[in-house]
């Protein structure tokens, strides 16, 4: 089918311009209609027929059911309503064609449900918004003639009950409120099928250009032109021109109307990313310019999070690109190719002069999405569900402004510019050069603690990295898939199994290791590693990882926001991801869940880009012990690994035998979770290195490993020294150092257990005790002070060491 305009041709004859259209496929739009067109002779007569919409969210129509009239955010259940002339001007009655019903209202209940249908119907006040002699875009202001015959701003007007509810197909209920209130505004719209394109020559600069316009519902209008170019709209339409320096050869162009059009955008749709990943076939990347003056250039800034905005030409990288997901029905989501596909634009509360972040899709808990409309030589993005959430440049970053003129603000307009090929190639290899530097320095400082085997290497993709820039689509998409591949091989770090680790933050200028408070909560705030308390475990568990606090023996939960974070008796799975350098930030896949250690010292839940979300993992490879002569060179040891028996040191197990700890010399490796006595020749600091292996198992062994606390009992003796006897006293402090042992002893009223050593020969081998012991040599001389030899001690042959 064609048709020429020729209607409007003489009010065109000064313009340079031929026009023709064809029908093109489509399928419904929504044109506001002025309230003169639509007043039908009786209610039989479909002719003008009409849906309610609201003015500013456009995406809510009213419907009816269950003799209630509501209003839900779906064209699709878009009731068709009839008006008919009321007992006086400007009263009219609304009827309801699918429930041939009025409708009516019940003025002295202005609560939820009070909008009906009934057979006698009432009449309604119906007049230009705020009473204004024109109304842009046929805005209306409906009040029940029962409340009040003639308007006043505070006259009680049809509403939406409780403001907007974000989820498709839920009704919000209608009630009353003032005239002039922003939530009172609706718009009579005439449902429209068909579509065309329309072909127009405009003479530009003195050159010939042909413009094509698509989408353009059959009811629009040309009604007016300036030179050079047309504005397109209708009798009851915002006017919208199509700015010059966008047409600077022949052309197509969407025809995009504010609230007109369900299926027409700026840009084209992509589609919504699967599995962390973008749809390289299908996704379509934009650059995005805000229309101030200067113009800016929006750009993410993976460090703050947000995107800036700068009047700079930054050469094309993935932070300067930009997808969009959605329609305009349900709004739209903002990706950014640099944040990647797990994150959106989205705050959930709209503030004036709030920088909007980039969220975890994961924790987004509406639509996460943004309408869209025009503003002359732009669009406008409010977040869907808000009347005055603009998007806007606020202190050069993208913000909230919640203030009436921001729809019209320069600071508000966007323009969208689509990344040709070679600039897509460009910023996909900028892009793959970024992430390969950053996984070399990040597998650099951690390769001894993470599996890495699985990172993609650069010559896999030679082939398409050496055919830039003259790359062809798909060679710039198999380009991104490497790209991609890299961002997941390390967004997800796989930490090795049965490690164990301490975990430090770079919190107040000062390493700072994690542990366990007495309230049972996940902290920091020692700058020194000083026992168990401060190791942690990291295992496989649910497809993520159980982190354990080897003290405790409870595990970190997941993280909530700025809540302390508290020990679970049972694994948590957590995930790990990659962060700047060689640390990692774990935790939960929601934008306030990862780990996050606060000012104070605590840990509570936060975003992954803050500097104290970023923790190091240090394996532990050594524990230090220090051997006094306070002790007289005993001690004992435990450890959550195997480790070596460093020179200079015995190691002893021990069993009690007529209340005596008899201990006997182990080699070579102490077991993991195994307590020990040692001893040394000489006071000093000793170093017992984490054994490649875990040794022969320890069998008949009383001493108790000290590195899960253990609820202390009466009958807990740990080695002390007491008026110089060294020796098993019983222990009063309600938890044990780490890395020691303890024992048991099953009799009651034991006060000392003392050391005594046996050795091959079957020859008692004692601990010097000369406060408590008569000491002879073999000379039968009595000697105050011994070397190692063999002895008479009390009466009996002896091995003093």
């Amino acid at each position: 089918m064609k048709k020429v305009y020729s209607a409007f041709m003489s009010l065109l004859a000064f313009s340079a311009f031929w026009g023709t259209s064809e029908a093109v496929a489509q399928s419904k739009a929504y044109v506001p209609r002025d309230l003169s067109e639509m007043i039908a002779t009786d209610i039989n007569d479909a002719s003008k027929d009409f849906c309610i919409r609201h003015s500013i969210h456009n995406q809510y129509f009213l419907g009816v059911g269950a003799d209630k009239v509501y209003s839900r955010r779906s064209p699709q259940t878009a009731e068709r309503f009839r008006l008919l002339r009321g007992s006086k001007e400007k009263h009219y009655k609304i009827w309801s064609v699918s429930a041939q019903k009025y409708m009516t209202c019940d003025a002295t209940d202005n609560a939820a449900n009070c909008v009906n249908l009934s057979d006698e119907g009432s009449e309604w006040l119906i007049v230009k918004n705020n009473n204004k002699s024109t109304a842009e875009r046929g805005q209306i202001d409906i009040i029940p003639v029962s409340a009040s015959a003639t308007y006043t701003d505070q006259a009680p007007a049809l509403n939406v009950h409780g403001g907007f509810n974000g989820n498709n197909g839920v009704d919000n209920h209608l009630d009353l409120w003032n005239a002039n209130d922003a939530n009172s505004n609706w718009q009579i719209c005439r449902e429209v099928t068909e579509f065309y394109t329309i072909t127009v020559e405009h003479i530009i600069n003195d050159v010939k250009r042909t413009i094509i316009y698509k989408n353009v519902p059959k009811e629009t209008q040309l009604i007016s032109f300036v030179n050079p170019l047309p504005i397109l709209g209708t009798s009851a339409c915002n006017s919208s021109i199509i700015p010059t320096d966008l047409v600077t050869k022949d052309e197509t162009l969407d025809c995009v109307y504010y609230g007109l059009d369900y299926n027409s955008a700026p840009f084209a749709i992509s589609p919504e990313p699967k599995e962390g990943k973008f749809d390289l076939a299908a996704s379509k990347w934009y650059k995005l310019e805000i229309l101030r003056t200067p113009k800016k250039n929006s750009v993410y800034n993976p460090l703050t999070n947000t995107i800036a905005n700068t009047t700079e030409t930054s050469p094309i990288s993935p932070n300067a690109l930009f997808a969009f997901v959605g329609d305009v029905a349900k709004g739209y989501r903002i990706y950014n190719m640099g944040a990647g596909a797990n994150k959106i634009l989205w705050n959930a509360t709209p503030q004036n002069d709030q920088v909007i972040p980039f969220t975890e899709v994961s924790a987004v808990t509406d639509l996460g999405s943004y309408d869209l409309q025009r503003n002359g030589e732009g669009f406008v993005f409010r977040k869907s569900e808000s009347i005055l959430g603009f998007i806007n440049d606020v202190k050069s970053q993208l913000g909230y402004w919640t203030r009436p003129n921001a729809a019209t603000d320069a600071g508000s307009t966007i323009r969208f510019v689509e990344a040709t090929p070679e600039e897509l190639a460009a910023a996909y290899t900028i892009g793959y050069n970024e992430a390969k530097a950053k996984a070399d320095a990040f597998i650099a400082a951690n390769k001894d603690h993470l599996n890495t085997t699985t990172y993609p290497t650069k010559e896999s993709y030679d082939r398409v990295v050496n055919s830039l820039p003259a790359a062809t689509p798909t060679e710039a998409a198999q380009l991104l898939a490497a790209t991609e591949a890299i961002y997941k091989a390390l967004s997800q770090v796989t930490i090795m199994f049965d490690g164990i680790f301490t975990l430090e933050t770079t919190q107040s200028d000062q390493l700072r290791y994690m542990g366990v408070n007495a309230a049972g909560n996940a902290f920091t705030g020692s700058v020194n590693f000083d026992g168990a308390n401060k190791l942690w475990s990291i295992t496989a568990h649910e497809g993520g990882y159980a982190v354990k606090n080897i003290s405790s023996g409870k595990y970190l939960s997941k993280p909530s926001q700025s809540t302390p974070v508290a020990m679970s008796d049972t694994p948590v799975a957590l995930s790990f991801y990659k962060n700047d350098e060689g640390k990692v930030t774990f935790g939960g896949a929601g934008q306030y869940e990862k780990l996050h250690c606060d000012a104070p010292g605590n840990i509570v839940g936060w975003e992954i880009s803050a500097n104290a979300s970023m923790w190091k993992l240090q394996p532990i490879e050594k524990i230090s012990v220090t051997i006094t002569d306070e002790t007289q060179k005993f001690t004992t040891f435990s450890a959550p690994f195997a480790t070596m028996i460093p020179a200079g040191v015995k190691a002893y197990k021990g069993t009690i035998r007529d209340q005596k700890v008899i201990l006997k010399e182990i080699n070579d490796i102490i077991p993991a979770n195994t307590g020990v006595v040692i001893q040394s020749e000489n006071a000093g600091t000793f170093n017992f290195l984490k054994s490649a292996t875990n040794g022969t198992q320890i069998t008949d062994n009383v001493l108790q490993p000290a590195i899960a606390v253990a609820t202390k009992s009466n009958n807990a003796y740990t080695l002390q020294n007491v008026e110089s006897r060294t020796g098993f006293y019983p222990y009063n402090a309600d938890n044990f150092v780490g890395f020691t042992a303890y024992i048991v002893n099953a009799e009651e009223g034991v006060t000392y257990l003392p050391l005594t050593f046996t050795d091959p020969t079957g020859i008692n081998v004692a601990q010097t005790d000369s406060a408590q012991q008569e000491i002879h040599d073999l000379q039968g001389r009595r000697v105050r002070k011994t070397q190692p030899g063999i002895y008479i001690v009390n009466g009996v042959k002896k091995v003093i060491r």
